[in-house]
């Protein structure tokens, strides 16, 4: 009885089940029905130059495809046209198909340059340049001769290293520059060193033996004095304050850092015991009354300091006396002519008057100079005109002028040039890189061309840096020195004369021009930020 009463039971369930699977088994029918797939086309072409992996076609939608573009010889890929994504650049190209797309591969010559390598004096270059694709890999060798030395490479490349290599992408010029070997160097420059007839004011050497020391720590101690009929109304730092930090910032750009100054003030106005008029002026500039001065000065401040423990003294008069109305620059001699304090002689001093205010910080600049060995270089006499011989180049020349900065000469006698930095001329051709003479950086920084015992050409390199920031015009300097003339009457002449007027500025020489004197003759090849090249003959 139990048994038939569960046999209806099971065969509902089993009824039930099959009804489910056949309305499952229709849906899935239904579901898996096919489609009929997209199609797109792809048309792709190569522009001249080069050839195509694929032509293209029709393919199914969401096709993955890869076209390389491959250039012919001479040509080299650039880039997709019509493609804008981000690999439209690159000649391996993989797209997915979702519509259809026409791009096109561009391709072009590829550009050739031309290579100009060139060795200066002294030595050669292991290839001479030519016609090279774009991108071409250069490598070259710069090969000193017997007795010089490889400097660097200018032009495409700078360098030091003799052995370079680099791409070429454009027109370009390469130079290989040598210099003699420090012994023939040094040979060399003794013939160019002018002769000093043991003036005090020389561009000869040797240097005058009791000049100021030009190099390495200098010490100056300032003395501050008034009158009686001139009293001081300043305070000491308002006046010490013109003359730092400028005085001290001249000497160390000028020296290339080998010169460096120091102050050391007195913080007391010394009260003279004469009247402001009795002591040196324009009217009343001897060295006697000069010694008189500085002696005075010297004597009111010893018992103040130790003088034993400086270079050199300054005395600096209270701006605001019209009597004491310039600073001349005093030079003695060992026998007389000197001052004495604390145990130690001092052979050179000067002292201010208007000029403080004039002219500032610089002219105590222009003053030292003058205790170091470096003479006048405007026209004492004033005619043609007081700034004929130089214009406005040097300090020893105009305080005020535009380029203030040394002569090369005048920093070579003070010793801030080195030998490396100065080449010496002699007969045949030479092709020179010349580094401007305001730059900190290396490099030759004047040419000397030997005339006679007493007179050079000497050529350098000019730039608005620096010292000269307010150079009007740029480029190479030519002029003479001849210490067979006395300070103030042309002692320096820049040339070209035949350009001449008061300022000078526009004698500086630029690519392509060229300058005779005499058997030498000087052409400018190249200006550059850096340099000048030039080119002497003789």
């Amino acid at each position: 009885m139990k048994k038939l009463l569960f046999l209806p039971l099971l065969f509902f369930v089993l009824a039930c089940s099959s009804d489910e699977e056949v309305e499952s088994t229709t849906t899935l029918i239904e579901q898996q029905e096919p489609k009929i797939a997209t199609k797109y086309t792809l048309t792709i072409n190569a522009g001249e130059g080069g050839t195509l992996s694929s032509e293209g076609g029709t393919y199914d939608e969401g096709t993955e495809i890869t076209i390389v573009a491959t250039p012919e010889e001479g040509y080299e890929f650039v880039r997709w046209d019509g493609f804008d994504g981000i690999d439209a650049d690159k000649a391996s190209l993989t797209i997915t198909l979702n519509s259809n797309t026409t791009f096109e591969a561009i391709f072009q010559s590829i550009p050739i340059y031309t290579l100009t390598i060139s060795a200066g004096d002294g030595g050669t270059v292991s290839m001479e340049g030519g016609e090279y694709q774009n991108g071409t890999e250069i490598e070259v060798i710069a090969i000193p001769n017997e007795g010089y030395e490889f400097l660097r490479w200018t032009g495409a490349i700078e360098s030091e290293n003799s052995l370079i290599s680099f791409n070429l992408y454009q027109n370009e010029e390469l130079m290989a520059l040598f210099v003699r070997e420090t012994s023939l160097n040094s040979g060399l420059i003794e013939t160019c060193k002018l002769k000093n007839d043991s003036a005090q004011l020389s561009l000869g050497f040797p240097r005058y033996e009791y000049s100021l020391r030009s190099t390495g720590n200098l010490k100056m101690t300032l003395i501050f004095v008034d009158f009686n009929d001139s009293p001081a109304t300043r305070d000491i730092d308002e006046v010490y304050n013109i003359l730092n930090p400028s005085s001290k910032d001249f000497f160390h750009y000028s020296s290339f850092g080998k010169l460096n100054v120091e102050f050391d003030v007195i913080e007391k106005w010394y009260r003279m015991s004469k009247a402001s008029d009795q002591y040196i002026s324009r009217s009343n500039n001897t060295a006697e009354a000069h010694l008189d001065y500085l002696s005075e000065a010297l004597s009111l401040a010893d018992p103040d300091y130790d003088f034993s423990q400086t270079d050199t003294f300054v005395v600096i008069t209270n701006p605001d006396t019209e009597a004491v109305d310039f600073g001349p620059a005093f030079i003695g001699q060992a026998d007389y002519w000197n001052f004495k304090a604390d145990g130690k002689t001092f052979y050179t001093s000067t002292n201010s008057g208007f000029d403080l205010d004039y002219w500032g910080g610089i002219w105590l600049n222009h003053e030292v100079l003058h205790g170091m060995g470096l003479p006048d270089l405007y026209n004492i006499s004033g005619n043609p005109n007081w700034h004929g011989f130089v214009g406005e180049f040097s300090l020893m020349g105009l305080i005020s002028g535009s380029a203030p900065d040394l002569f090369a000469y005048e920093k070579w006698m003070l010793g801030w040039l080195d030998e490396a930095e100065i080449f010496c001329a002699s007969s045949g051709e030479s092709i020179i890189d010349i580094t401007p003479i305001e730059s900190l950086d290396e490099g030759t920084k004047m040419v000397i061309l030997p005339i006679n015992e007493y007179e050079s050409l000497v050529i350098e390199s000019r730039r608005r840096i620096n010292l000269d920031k307010s150079l009007p015009e740029e480029g190479v300097l030519v002029y003479k020195v001849d210490n067979s003339k006395t300070t103030g009457g042309g002692m320096i002449k820049v040339f070209p004369e035949d350009r001449n007027n008061e300022s000078k500025l526009d004698l500086l020489l630029n690519e392509g021009e060229t300058f005779t004197f005499g058997d030498y003759q000087i052409e400018i090849l190249l200006n550059t930020p850096n340099y000048d090249r030039v080119r002497v003959f003789r």
